[in-house]
C-alpha cells in the first residue's frame, strides 16, 4: 500500500524523500499497440463525424485492424478526442 511506502521513505530520507517521488508512466500489457493507435487517430481526424463503432468497422475493413469499439474509445480518451468537436479542433490545430 502507498501509506507504507511513504512511511518507509520518511523513515529513510525524511520529508524531502517524499518530494522527490516520480510516478512512472504505466503502459499496461493490454494497451492498444502504438501503430494501431496512430492509425485510429489519423483515420478519426479524416473522418471526425464517425462514431466509435463505425471507426472500428472501417478499420477492420480497410486496414485489417481488429479493434473493438471500446478500444477505439480508449485511444480517443487517451488523445483527448472523444467528441466530434474535439476531433475537429485537433484537426484544425494540426492543419495550422
Amino acid at each position: 500500500m502507498i501509506i507504507y511506502r511513504h512511511r518507509k521513505l520518511v523513515r529513510e530520507g525524511g520529508i524531502t524523500a517524499l518530494k522527490k517521488q516520480v510516478i512512472p508512466d504505466h503502459c499496461h500489457q493490454n494497451r492498444t499497440d502504438e501503430n494501431f493507435a496512430n492509425t485510429v487517430v489519423e483515420f478519426s481526424l479524416y473522418n471526425p463525424h464517425l462514431g466509435q463503432v463505425q471507426v472500428a468497422h472501417h478499420l477492420r475493413k480497410q486496414y485489417k485492424i481488429e479493434l473493438s469499439a471500446s478500444g477505439v474509445r480508449n485511444v480517443w480518451l487517451r488523445e483527448s478526442m472523444q467528441t466530434i468537436g474535439l476531433r475537429l479542433q485537433k484537426k484544425a490545430f494540426l492543419l495550422t
